[in-house]
């Protein structure tokens, strides 16, 4: 385990060399346009790898979310860590979709990567209240929480419309 811990550390240390250079980051903060940014981060390990230039900037984020979500997955040192780090992307994907649905929003602008759970099994889960095929435990939870907050909101929206 520690051999594995070791050499994970390695890896990230060696790729922190591909950071952004203090030049680099002050050229960045002083691009005038976009593209300027854009040329800046290509001669990076920041690049779009070989990706449309045209990308927008929430796609590029998402890219690089899935970078960094392949190098946890390659490097990480126990499948527990890589759980536990993967968590992020199932609670953000679970309160988006939450909100999305009850909201009647497309929820395709909201998502973030693939964490562990399956965005779409998830997303029909929420929608069928069907939470004992969900695994995680915590992402579980977090449902059965969301349904006591929506019976009690609609609760009180009852009440309010009884009173009026």
């Amino acid at each position: 385990m520690d051999g594995e811990y070791l050499y994970s550390n390695g890896v990230a240390v060696s790729l922190t060399h591909n950071l952004l250079s203090k030049e680099n980051y002050s050229r960045l903060i002083n691009a005038k346009t976009y593209k300027d940014a854009r040329e800046i981060l290509d001669e990076t390990s920041f690049s779009a790898s070989g990706q449309d230039e045209e990308l927008s900037s929430q796609d590029l984020c998402k890219l690089e979310s899935e970078k960094l979500i392949n190098f946890v997955k390659n490097e990480s040192p126990s499948p527990s860590f890589t759980k536990f780090f993967l968590l992020f992307y199932d609670y953000h994907n679970l309160s988006s979709l939450c909100k999305c649905l009850n909201y009647n929003l497309d929820e395709t602008a909201y998502l973030e990567c693939q964490g562990l759970e399956n965005i779409s099994k998830l997303k029909d889960n929420i929608a069928n209240k069907t939470y004992d095929e969900i695994e995680n435990p915590f992402i579980k939870s977090c449902l059965r929480e969301y349904d006591e907050i929506l019976e009690k909101e609609n609760s009180k929206e009852e009440q309010k419309s009884e009173n009026e």
